[in-house]
């Protein structure tokens, strides 16, 4: 592992403090502190320039051009705080990546400007005087500006004086000294936006040798192309120095962490939180699954549509698969494909640079389709019926088209395909859901698709700039028969809903059959009629109680008329299962219409007391009472 991989796997690892210095602001547009000499320098009457020396380091410079303004730091504050604080920077791009990185809880900078303040805003703590350590919040990324800042003029070190009193153990800033040391001490430190001939780095490099000596942990300085000189300096520093631009290792830094975060929050060298606050600031919702019981980053996905993902794998499939395969890039067909990951090899597949591991430990990859949009639309039929917000994804590109609209109680999946000869292939597909959960959505939306899949004419407004398409669908003869069909079957439901004061709610849409049809239509004759007629060839046996003459004319008479009724009551009250619910009918009274008696003869010659009953209209009447009716069997004329 070489020293840049190391100094990554150490901030992965949360173990990280930066010590950044002007260098690291030179990209917004800031000055470096050889600049700033200058800057001081120009600003000067040609006799004072006679009167102090350019070649000297900065802190003795400050040092001599306030004593040039008659010991007062007013000028040479003023002068500051307009470089600093009155020019605004180019850009923080990079000071914000390093507020995109968690892993990083502790920052002490030398410098003046407001790049940390302006990227890290209510993520960072500033801390700028010991009067501010008993306020420390421990839940953000703590920001100790060392130097100062133009919020308490007092707290600007520039100078040599202002140096040696920072480090005095008299001087009330060794206070927070202290504190910053206590950070330094259980963390390895990286120096970015240093010279290392800046007088200041000296300075510090000495204070943390002289304050921590063998206790102290690694540290870092990042710089490009330094001579050996110096860095055999650094070495004997005990500093590693790795050679590249501060801006660079940022870059390569962030990119190293989103290779590594789901491994090493699932081999726990970084903290859920930490994990957490990464993926959130770099555009990504995932959730939390408990494994081996800690949680573990369970799913990922893209907060918007700017985050791009990217899958490269060698698969080892068949040339059918291939095709499959194919057709679900080319955007031909959308849903779900499934790939065994035994027959994936090379594989490199991360979400917004976030490389993701599971593949290492799945059985399978399955992949969906996002949709590029999702809308709302209302239909309007030329015939005045509206149908108002269905969620509606739109998927695909060129040539292929998809339009999934969601409604309540069913899917519409409709595919277009743009042809060579600029004509539209339209594919339609609908599905009801397997539960059926309110009659009255039921009744409305099928009224809808029945004006759709009817053939008329209407037109589909959305919600951007109240935009508008005219379209209509071809006359579908399957789907029109099943609207048919199943609006009457609902509407029924409906009307029986109303008479039994019920609800059907909650059943499986494979309930309704034939038997279960039968069942409604029954009920809904029961309702409107009052009485069903039955088809009826049968023979009703009864027995004869009493053979007398007149009892046998009685049946004689009712043989040869066309206007009498055999009623047969029940005692036990009827009942019906329908989806879930019980529907008490009542009592049955069956009736045979225009009844004979089939073996009168036999009765006659007294040679049977069992009487056979059928009907000439060959039908009976079904009917139902509140209450029952004690006489069992009778005769009467026809109602």
């Amino acid at each position: 592992m070489n020293n840049k991989d190391r100094l990554f796997e150490l901030v992965r690892r949360e173990e990280v403090v930066i010590w950044a210095g002007a260098g690291l602001s030179l990209y917004a547009g800031y000055p470096s502190g050889n600049k700033l000499k200058d800057i001081l320098y120009n600003g000067l009457s040609k006799p004072e320039k006679r009167d102090i020396r350019k070649s000297q380091m900065l802190p003795d410079f400050a040092e001599e051009f306030i004593k040039l303004k008659n010991n007062n730091r007013h000028e040479l504050l003023r002068i500051l705080e307009s470089i600093f604080i009155g020019n605004s920077p180019k850009t923080i791009e990079y000071h914000a990546k390093l507020a995109s990185i968690p892993h990083i809880h502790t920052i002490i900078t030398t410098n003046y400007d407001r790049l940390f303040e302006n990227a890290y805003k209510e993520k960072g703590h500033v801390i700028i005087s010991p009067k501010k350590i008993p306020f420390i919040d421990s839940k953000k990324t703590q920001i100790f500006k060392v130097h100062g800042d133009f919020v308490d003029p007092e707290s600007i070190i520039i100078t040599k004086s202002d140096y040696l009193n920072f480090f005095s153990k008299d001087s009330e800033y060794n206070d927070l000294w202290t504190t910053v040391k206590t950070h330094i001490l259980t963390k390895n430190v990286l120096f970015i936006g240093y010279n290392i001939e800046d007088p200041n780095i000296e300075v510090i490099f000495k204070r943390i040798t002289d304050s921590l000596g063998t206790l102290r942990r690694e540290s870092f300085l990042i710089a490009p192309s330094l001579k050996p000189i110096k860095r055999n300096d650094l070495a004997q520093k005990g500093i590693t120095y790795i050679n590249v631009k501060g801006e660079k290792f940022i870059d390569e830094l962030i990119e190293n962490i989103k290779g590594n975060i789901i491994s090493d929050q699932k081999r726990g060298i970084v903290s859920s939180d930490t994990c957490g606050k990464f993926l959130i600031d770099h555009k990504l919702y995932f959730e939390l699954s408990p494994q081996n019981n800690k949680l573990n980053i369970g799913s990922l996905r893209a907060s918007d549509d700017t985050v791009k993902s990217h899958l490269h794998f060698t698969f080892k499939g068949s040339t059918g698969f291939y095709n499959e395969f194919n057709e679900f890039m080319s955007g031909k067909r959308v849903g779900q494909l499934e790939l065994d990951v035994n027959n994936i090899v090379n594989t490199d597949f991360n979400i917004g640079g976030i490389r993701i591991p599971y593949l290492e430990n799945a059985d399978k990859l399955i992949m969906k389709s996002i949709p590029q949009k999702k809308i709302k639309v209302d239909i309007v039929f030329d015939d005045g019926f509206e149908f108002e917000n269905i969620p509606t994804e739109l998927y695909g590109n060129h040539p292929f088209f998809h339009i999934h609209c969601k409604l309540n109680t069913a899917q519409i999946k409709i595919k277009l395909e743009v042809t060579n000869d600029k004509g539209i292939l339209v594919n339609l597909e609908y599905t009801p859901n397997k539960i059926c959960s309110r009659i009255s959505e039921e009744v409305s939306e099928l009224t809808f698709l029945k004006n759709i899949f009817s053939g008329n004419k209407f037109k589909i407004y959305w919600n951007e700039s109240n935009n508008f398409i005219t379209e209509s669908v071809p006359y579908q003869k399957p789907f029109n028969d099943y609207t048919d069909f199943s609006l009457k079957y609902f509407k029924n439901l409906k009307t029986i809903e109303s008479h039994f004061k019920i609800r059907f709610s909650q059943f499986m849409r494979a309930e309704i059959n034939n038997e279960s049809q039968k069942v409604v239509e029954e009920i809904i004759t029961l309702i409107n009629k009052g009485t069903i007629k039955y088809k009826w060839n049968g023979i009703c046996d009864a027995t004869l109680f009493d053979n007398s003459e007149e009892t046998i004319n009685a049946f004689k008479k009712m043989t040869e008329k066309e206007d009498t009724l055999v009623v047969a009551n029940e005692q036990v009250k009827t009942e019906v299962t329908l989806h879930g619910q019980t529907l008490t009918l009542g009592y049955k009274k069956i009736k045979i219409e225009k009844p004979y008696i089939i073996n009168l003869q036999e009765l006659i010659n007294k040679n049977t007391d069992e009487i056979k009953l059928g009907s000439k209209s060959e039908r009976l009447i079904v009917s139902y009472t509140p209450t029952s009716n004690p006489q069992n069997n009778y005769i009467l004329p026809q109602e």
